[in-house]
């Protein structure tokens, strides 16, 4: 192998497990950012648990009119969460907690500007065996009326036992929610990774690339040799 191949050749060995590190710290959350139910209209909005969501009390799926009128933006998508004092989603991840891993939640909230509330409260929760499970992490907030959105950041060692869970309650007013998503420190098994090339497949391009070039040009070489 030559000089420039062993380079190509460490270049695509570093991609492959740069993939496998990515992926790592990742835990997927379903509908993150509250856009199925798909609503047609901005301004739609419903009374119902968003999908892969359950609900407790008021709340449901909001397509605000973005600009200033209900909301200055959205965060990410079209869509957001909405949830009454008192109400809340939760969302089981589907994977066991670890007590050697440490665990990262973000997401926004925000409040919508014509709603007349004088301010919003909510609490976040990542849990472990349910909705009153052990609580991993935890923070509370207030935000004035017509506040535009910010992020919520919240961490801890996994504790308890069972699956991971988010769980968000609105404590005041009307709040809104926006892209959630959840990390956990590398080294840990109890991820779903997000959908990327199988290391495997790289592995195999690798040495497809490595493995049978050398023999092609070498053939190359002893057919130039032969007399014409």
């Amino acid at each position: 192998m030559t000089r420039a191949s062993s380079r190509c050749f460490l270049g695509l060995c570093l991609f492959v497990v740069g993939l496998a590190q990515a992926d790592a710290g990742i835990v997927t959350v379903l509908n993150n950012s509250f856009e199925s139910p798909t609503l047609a209209n901005a301004g739609d909005f419903t009374r119902t648990a968003p999908d892969n969501w359950t609900m407790t009390g008021q709340g449901g799926v909001f397509q605000p009119i973005a600009g200033g009128t209900e909301v200055v933006a959205v965060p990410d998508g079209l869509q957001v969460g909405w949830l009454y004092s008192g109400g809340s989603f939760f969302q089981d991840l589907g994977v066991l907690v670890n007590t050697s891993s440490s665990y990262q939640l973000d997401l926004f909230v925000g409040t919508q500007l014509d709603n007349p509330a004088p301010g919003v409260g909510y609490r976040i929760d990542l849990v472990a065996g349910g909705a009153l499970g052990t609580v991993v992490a935890e923070a509370t907030g207030t935000l004035p009326s017509m506040s535009g959105f910010v992020p919520v950041s919240i961490s801890g060692n996994g504790s308890g036992s069972g699956d991971l869970g988010i769980l968000i309650t609105a404590t005041a007013g009307q709040p809104l929610f926006d892209n959630i998503r959840v990390q956990v420190s590398p080294g840990s098994q109890d991820v779903r990774p997000l959908p990327e090339p199988s290391t495997l497949v790289i592995w195999s391009l690798v040495a497809g690339t490595f493995g049978f070039v050398q023999p092609r040009r070498l053939a190359r070489s002893k057919a130039a040799a032969l007399p014409v």
